[in-house]
C-alpha cells in the first residue's frame, strides 16, 4: 500500500527511491532523512510492490526482510534479480536479526543493514552505491577499437569485451551490465540483431550504437531501441558524453549525493 510521494528536483533528472516496510514508524524515519534526494515511494511489502517495480522503475530499493516475519521476503528479492529489466535496480536488505545477512546476500542484495537503522551507515552505504563503477559491455569485431575504447573508459567503468553479437548476447544473460556499446557491422551476429535480440526482454537497458558506414545503419539500430548512436571515427568525450547521458537518465543515484 502506497504511503506517501515525495518529489524533490535533484541533479537534471529525480531519483526514485521505493522504501518496502510495513512498519510506519520506520517508513517515516527513512522518508524524513532521505526525502531530500528523492522522489520517494512506500509500499508495506514486497510482494505488492513487484508489479510497481516494473512499472515506475525505482532507481534504488529499501527493502525490510522481516516484512509479513520474512515470508516470501528473499524470493521476491530473487525474482527482482532474475528479470533482465529489474536486475539492475540496487537492493539495500534490512532486518533486525543478524543472520539474516548470508540469506540477504544470497537473495541478491546488493548491501544489508541491521535495524535499528544507523543514519551514518544507511547514508554510507548510499554513498558506497553511487560510488561503485557500473559495468559497460563494448561489443567490436575490431580487437583495436575494444582496446581503444577500454583505454577511454576504465578509469570510470568496469569495461567487458565481445567480438561479435552472439557472445555479447551471452554476456548480457551471465553478466550484470548496465550500459551496452555496441558496433553495426559484425560478422556473427550483427548490432541490429543483437539490439532486436535484448529489446525481446528488456526494454530499459541503455545500449549506444557505433558505425563508421553511414547514417542508414545507425538509423537502422535507432529504430529497433538503441538510445543513442555515434559515427566512427569519434573522440573519448564523444563516447563519455553518450554514456553520461544515459547514466544520467537510467541511474540518476550516481550522481554525488
Amino acid at each position: 500500500m502506497e504511503m506517501r510521494q515525495t518529489k524533490k528536483e535533484f541533479n537534471y533528472v529525480e531519483r526514485i527511491l521505493l522504501i518496502v516496510d510495513e512498519d510506519k514508524t520506520n517508513s517515516e524515519l527513512l522518508h524524513n532523512m532521505l526525502k531530500e534526494g528523492f522522489y520517494i515511494k512506500c509500499s508495506e511489502n514486497l510482494a505488492n510492490s513487484l508489479d510497481k517495480i516494473s512499472e515506475v522503475r525505482p532507481h534504488v530499493i529499501i527493502a525490510d526482510l522481516n516484512v509479513n516475519k520474512g515470508q516470501g521476503s528473499f524470493e521476491h528479492i530473487k525474482t527482482i534479480k532474475s528479470n533482465y529489466e529489474t536486475r539492475v535496480i540496487p537492493v539495500i536488505g534490512l532486518s533486525s536479526d543478524k543472520e539474516d545477512e548470508s540469506k540477504a546476500y544470497i537473495s541478491g542484495c546488493d548491501y544489508f543493514l541491521t535495524k535499528p537503522i544507523d543514519n551514518f551507515k544507511l547514508l554510507d552505504t548510499l554513498h558506497k552505491l553511487a560510488q561503485k563503477k557500473l559495468s559497460v559491455l563494448v561489443v567490436d569485431d575490431d580487437e583495436d577499437i575494444l582496446d581503444i575504447i577500454e583505454e577511454f573508459l576504465n578509469k570510470s567503468f568496469k569495461v567487458l569485451r565481445a567480438h561479435d553479437g552472439e557472445d555479447a548476447l551471452i554476456m548480457y544473460q551471465n553478466e550484470m551490465i548496465h550500459v551496452i556499446v555496441t558496433d553495426i557491422q559484425m560478422a556473427k551476429m550483427d548490432g541490429v540483431s543483437l539490439i532486436n535480440k535484448i529489446r525481446e526482454n528488456d526494454k530499459t537497458l541503455p545500449i549506444i550504437a557505433i558505425s563508421g558506414v553511414g547514417a542508414s545503419f545507425l538509423l537502422s539500430a535507432m529504430k529497433v531501441g538503441s538510445d543513442n548512436v555515434i559515427d566512427k571515427p569519434f573522440s573519448d568525450t564523444d563516447l563519455k558524453q553518450a554514456i553520461k547521458r544515459v547514466i544520467i537518465h537510467h541511474y540518476p543515484y550516481k550522481a554525488s549525493w
